[in-house]
């Protein structure tokens, strides 16, 4: 397992226009619909190389995994990024909402979608090697009574308000753990529900969770807190749909660009330049 210029203005403009028009989506967030560019018609926007290939990929906004509104659209997405330029493939990106995402993937409106869990893999979709970890803990409220000091059983979260957000893993965990909850439709809006007294808690990676925290609660950082045994610790790669034509040839291509970016040091930088230094220790290697 292996744990994650000039710009001609007229072009860029012109291709957003074109990346907007196709299939209509929910309008609930803001992302949703917008296209972001890196290697249109083989030109890689972030240095200028040219590819003979180019993949469109699917995501949605789960800083500081991916995100529209982050350097390289984050640290998983640049991780990608360099992975496939490696062997001369460019990466175009479209964000929509998550579960949108599973949709255009499965039905070949675009070539993958990530980062997503193996147990996603099936009847409907392989994996790359994975790239990135997913370690979701239940959040909460320092001085919040309802919960308990650590999670180890659904009986720990008795008569506790919990949440959970769609479509991720935890919601199906959870369902099979027989926790009952209340679903959410983002992170964001479960955040919201917490730090405002409307629900006591639901799991979601820290780094995630702490990144929202500051963006629209700065003064209130110090409140939260996390249970320390995580609900889900997974890795996280590229989902393509069993009926894609070139499924087998896009994993194996990502998995040998993965293998030279650990190998020539860059994921190690890629994990600084994004301020995630301790994911470096995260990595397994053969």
């Amino acid at each position: 397992m292996r744990s994650v210029y000039f710009v001609i203005i007229l072009l860029t403009i012109t291709m957003l226009a074109l990346a907007c028009v196709g299939d209509e989506v929910d309008t609930e967030q803001t992302q949703q619909g917008d296209a972001i560019d890196q290697g249109v018609k083989g030109i890689d926007d972030s240095g200028g190389s040219t590819f003979d290939e180019q993949i469109l990929l699917a995501i949605g906004e789960w800083p500081p995994y991916t995100s529209k509104d982050l350097p390289e659209y984050g640290f998983a997405a640049e991780i990608v990024k360099k992975s496939f330029a490696n062997v001369g493939i460019g990466v175009k990106y479209e964000f929509y909402p998550w579960p949108r995402t599973l949709v255009l993937a499965e039905g070949l409106n675009v070539d993958g979608t990530f980062p997503w869990i193996p147990e996603k893999k099936g009847t409907i979709f392989d994996i790359t090697d994975t790239f990135c970890t997913n370690e979701e803990k239940f959040i909460y409220l320092k001085g919040n009574k309802n919960l308990p000091v650590d999670f180890s059983s659904p009986d720990d979260l008795q008569d506790v308000r919990v949440g959970a957000v769609a479509p991720y893993a935890q919601v199906d965990i959870m369902t099979e753990l027989g926790i009952e909850f209340e679903v959410t439709n983002n992170d964001l809006s479960a955040i919201k529900k917490v730090m405002e007294g409307r629900m006591d808690t639901f799991p979601i990676n820290p780094l995630v969770a702490m990144r929202l925290v500051k963006d629209t609660y700065h003064a209130r950082v110090d409140e939260v807190m996390f249970l320390e045994t995580p609900l889900i610790h997974k890795e996280m790669g590229i989902l393509i749909s069993n009926n894609h034509p070139n499924q087998e040839y896009y994993i194996q291509k990502f998995n040998q660009g993965y293998d030279e970016l650990i190998s020539s040091g860059e994921l190690n930088k890629i994990f600084i330049k994004h301020d995630i230094e301790f994911l470096i220790e995260m990595i397994i290697e053969d």
